[in-house]
């Protein structure tokens, strides 16, 4: 991964300073894979920090759980948390609050579906728990990143599986508000 990232965060930064990103998510839900290694998530920041300086937001996001930030979170990197509709959103801000007292609340990936598995009636959440959800984080100022908006396609065999083994189609439509075509759904 150094390679990866020696090559890719010089790139990046020219978006951070010029371009459309205001910040880069250092790692995604470290907190609910069964390390904990606070080790790892120091050598991460320590590289992004070489690469692009100490003025650049770094993030990272758990499930707004004590147990997933318990591992996820790491001073110095902003902590932001993941959830989607029917989940108790003053708590999940709350764990976040734990976190990070002071900053702006984000949801950086608020659920707009979910996965589908072969198998298995193609998941769907209704329009109306979305839009009331969403109202929800917005009416409490926070900030919101639509996990899905657009749906879209793996390809080859990049398309995943959960455990137990449940295989994931190609199609990663997550029930998003616009189909990988441009469709509304």
């Amino acid at each position: 991964m150094p390679g990866f990232l020696v090559r890719i965060l010089p790139l990046l930064l020219v978006l951070l300073l010029l371009g459309p990103t205001r910040g880069l998510r250092v790692e995604n839900e470290y907190g609910s894979y069964f390390a904990c290694d606070f080790d790892y998530l120091r050598f991460l920041q320590k590289r992004f920090r070489h690469h692009l300086g100490d003025d650049v937001v770094l993030f990272t996001t758990d499930g707004a759980h004590k147990t997933f930030l318990k591992c996820g979170a790491l001073q110095g990197l902003y902590t932001t948390v993941d959830f989607g509709t029917g989940s108790n959103i003053t708590d999940a801000f709350l764990s976040q609050r734990k976190c990070e007292p002071k900053g702006p609340l984000i949801n950086s990936e608020f659920y707009t579906g979910w996965l589908d598995h072969w198998g298995q009636p193609h998941s769907t959440i209704k329009t109306e728990a979305v839009a009331s959800s969403l109202y929800d984080i917005l009416a409490r100022g926070a900030s919101v990143n639509l996990y899905m908006f657009i749906g879209g396609t793996n390809f080859a065999y990049w398309n995943g599986a959960n455990s137990p083994y449940a295989a994931q189609p190609t199609s990663y439509d997550y029930d998003a508000p616009l189909s990988e075509a441009g469709d509304l759904t």
